[in-house]
């Protein structure tokens, strides 16, 4: 259930959110963009009511890790909902994520 949601809906303010699903309010992003989907994120639940998420896209750039380091370190006091894709599958991505967070102790 929470990966089925509508894409590119249109807010009263012309925003438009990657995907709105039942609870999140969801921005896509790729990792450079990390800091971009936070603030996109939290505008778009303002907006809606819904939980904010961003959705990482990791392409095997030699950077992802340190994006994503940013990404759990920026949001570490906010209830950021964090999902993790790209040229794998979703649960490549998340391990992925997950071991750069491992190999810095966070």
């Amino acid at each position: 259930k929470e990966r089925e949601g509508v894409s590119e809906v249109i807010l009263e303010d012309l925003s438009r959110v990657d995907c709105l699903t039942e609870k999140y309010a969801v921005e896509a992003d790729r990792a450079y963009k990390w800091a971009e989907a936070i603030g996109q994120s939290l505008l778009y639940a303002n907006s809606t009511g819904k939980t904010p998420a961003v959705l990482i896209i990791l392409y095997n750039d030699r950077n992802d890790c340190s994006y994503i380091k940013r990404l759990y370190k920026a949001t570490e006091n906010l209830n950021i909902r964090k999902f993790f894709t790209g040229d794998m599958t979703y649960e490549e991505a998340h391990a992925r994520a997950a071991i750069c967070l491992i190999s810095d102790g966070m």
